[in-house]
């Protein structure tokens, strides 16, 4: 195998499309192609090596970063540095009903902004022409949070827009994990970054970051007139809800979450089958869905403070915006312990089987998870197989009536 080049950004089979490599690009030599992957113009490179070293497609130095940041306490295997996890939701019931995981992102971003620690945030909204695809925005009010609420099920180079919201002084990022891994590498290099990062607030991320082709596909699935959809939502409902799109003519479309959880990982970005971050370990705070750790059937999420910031930010908001109880991190674990593993179990035997491993370089403090058991190795080969000949199944569910493929996602789900 050619030795890459890590001067540069990695190529599409190993972006993240955090979009890191955007804003950092002295020369403004990057552009995006019709997949929406990063390219180079070489007449304007100066190779200068800043887009290939803030790069997390290549992989990264956990350790290092975490020291950066000062992750400190406990480690364990699953989620990485933490110092306390709790199970949580928003005391408003209108704003926990409305979000994705009872409303807690939303909740200590309401703080931030009430009690002035932020002047605006980086976050997930949707496409202005095209609301079911995922899109990067800076709010500067606590009346903006809302056009954030919600998870997103779409690639979206949320990086891209640091330019916008480093004009401001006091700054929060929510991101996935690789959005976040850009974030670090970035202010391990620009200290401007680092001073003006109040908080980072990391999202678990499963296989949640889908292609262009997979939410097109999805549109089109959903027999409504794709240029006409005024309204679109992943999780609408009540927990854990479901796609909701309504067109402009007042026609409505609902999938249950259960009918398409085949779709994220057949249509993932070819890079995240070897990440090996599912809780977004290099975030002040993280925060992802608490599912068998709810108390009842509405949304609760859990949440791992990492940093002394995450950690006293935590502290005070939860006093006046949340519902919440102590929970030990293996509670956390086993609540999600397919993507745990699948992460950090998965990513490790699947690098090994593609030998990416000899191009994606991970150090952590831990070196990756044992592999434990048959069926679950068996489980991951078949995922990896069904992804590496993705084109044919995808074939095959274009052609075929869509309740073919819900009735696939829901054998997905109980396998």
């Amino acid at each position: 195998m050619n030795s890459p080049d890590r001067n540069r950004i990695s190529p599409p089979s190993l972006c993240t499309k955090c979009g890191t490599c955007l804003y950092i690009c002295p020369e403004d030599a990057l552009s995006t192609d019709s997949e929406g992957f990063p390219k180079i113009r070489e007449e304007d490179c100066s190779h200068c090596g800043l887009c290939g070293s803030t790069c997390p497609g290549w992989g990264l130095d956990f350790t290092k970063l975490e020291d950066d940041i000062h992750i400190q306490g406990k480690h364990d295997q699953y989620v990485g540095g933490y110092s306390e996890t709790y199970l949580c939701r928003a005391k408003d019931d209108v704003l926990a009903d409305f979000g994705s995981s009872g409303g807690v992102v939303s909740a200590i971003l309401i703080y931030l902004f009430q009690k002035g620690l932020i002047d605006a945030a980086l976050v997930v909204g949707t496409h202005p022409e095209r609301p079911w695809q995922a899109y990067p925005i800076v709010i500067t009010s606590e009346e903006d949070i809302s056009k954030s609420q919600q998870s997103k099920y779409s690639s979206c180079m949320l990086n891209s827009k640091l330019q916008e919201l480093l004009e401001y002084d006091r700054v929060a990022v929510v991101g996935k994990p690789c959005d976040i891994q850009g974030i670090r590498l970035l202010s391990d290099r620009h200290l401007h970054v680092k001073e003006k990062l109040v908080i980072a607030i990391g999202i678990y991320c499963g296989f949640g970051h889908v292609t262009r082709e997979g939410s097109d596909f999805l549109v089109q699935k959903l027999g409504l007139d794709k240029d006409s959809i005024t309204e679109f939502s992943f999780r609408s409902g009540s927990y854990p809800g479901g796609i909701q799109a309504e067109d402009g003519l007042g026609n409505k479309a609902y999938i249950p979450k259960d009918e398409y959880k085949l779709w994220n990982p057949l249509f993932m970005l070819p890079r995240c089958l070897y990440c090996i971050d599912f809780t977004a370990e290099l975030a002040d705070i993280s925060i992802g869905d608490a599912f068998s750790l709810s108390p009842d059937k509405r949304g609760w999420a859990t949440v791992i403070t990492r940093t002394d910031a995450g950690k006293q930010l935590f502290a005070r908001a939860r006093e006046g915006e949340l519902d919440y109880k102590a929970v030990t991190v293996k509670d956390i674990v086993d609540s999600q312990i397919f993507l745990a593993s699948f992460k950090k179990e998965g990513a490790f035997m699947r690098m090994r089987q593609s030998r990416n491993d000899e191009v994606i370089q991970y150090v952590t403090r831990t070196g990756g998870v044992e592999t434990t058991g048959l069926i679950f190795t068996i489980k991951q080969r078949i995922i990896t197989t069904v992804f590496l000949y993705r084109s044919v199944p995808i074939s095959l569910f274009k052609l075929l009536p869509f309740k073919v493929f819900r009735m696939t996602s829901k054998y997905f789900k109980r396998a």
